[in-house]
């Protein structure tokens, strides 16, 4: 009888062990940590689903942070607006883009991961010397809710036109509807060259300023405890110009292939 109950002891024991392992975090069989991660199809950020040959340079960046955290981005193409009200109520957990103040008390800026100048584009005859000169036009087409640079974002003297997207910037700018366009660089830069629009007679880009990438962590998101990880990550990956060399390798290998 004592040696069968010590069997059944041991059995118990074998049990547990097994049952322990299998759930452990540290065991091969955990399940990966998946975030939601909010983007914009704005080329070359992000392209649409069905132009899957272009990932896009914001694309690449969430990849890289795989790389570095082991965490895997589910990537959600969602408006500009959208991405703002889904990182408030939590349905995405994350989003790299301008760092964004209307949604200061909604997330936590977790770090810049790079930064792109910011130019404003007129056509010909509309040369923009100093910011002033702004107020002349009678639109300027910007992103709908997107942040460009602090003076211009509260300056409720200009007069911006909501559009959806770079595409539509310059669309817009093109037939005339609007007067000047405001944007990173490389967008808009990447809409006019998508349209093969000559702009051999447009003045020089007026440079408004520079703006952050930042990874911004919804403070609804479950996965708090992956802060630490994701900020050391941001830091090993930031260079300035990150997303400007991304956005060079990409159309290079394009051109190429």
């Amino acid at each position: 009888m004592e040696q069968r109950a010590q069997t059944i002891l041991l059995f118990v024991r074998m049990l547990l062990i097994f049952l322990f392992v299998s759930v452990s975090p540290n065991s091969g069989h955990a399940e990966q940590i998946v975030l939601n991660a909010g983007l914009p199809a704005f080329p070359p950020f992000a392209y649409p689903a069905s132009d899957g040959k272009k990932p896009g340079t914001v694309v690449s960046l969430y990849r890289m942070l795989e790389k570095e955290t082991g965490v895997i981005f589910k990537i959600h193409f969602f408006p500009y607006a959208r991405t703002l009200t889904s990182l408030k109520n939590g349905t995405l957990d994350v989003a790299i883009m301008f760092k964004n103040h209307s949604v200061q008390g909604d997330v936590s800026y977790i770090g810049k991961v790079s930064q792109s100048k910011v130019i404003v584009l007129s056509t010909k005859g509309n040369k923009i010397q100093r910011y002033e000169d702004l107020y002349q036009f009678r639109r300027i087409a910007s992103i709908r809710k997107a942040s460009y640079e602090p003076r211009f974002d509260l300056d409720t003297n200009i007069n911006k036109f909501p559009v959806g997207n770079y595409l539509q910037s310059i669309e817009m700018l093109k037939l005339g509807r609007v007067d000047a366009a405001v944007g990173s660089q490389s967008g808009l830069q990447n809409a006019i060259d998508v349209q093969g629009i000559d702009t051999t007679n447009w003045p020089a880009p007026f440079e408004l300023g520079k703006k952050e990438w930042w990874l911004h962590f919804s403070k609804n998101s479950k996965h708090h405890d992956l802060i630490p990880s994701l900020t050391h990550a941001v830091e090993t990956l930031y260079k300035s110009d990150l997303i400007y060399e991304l956005y060079k390798q990409q159309t290079a290998a394009q051109n190429n292939s």
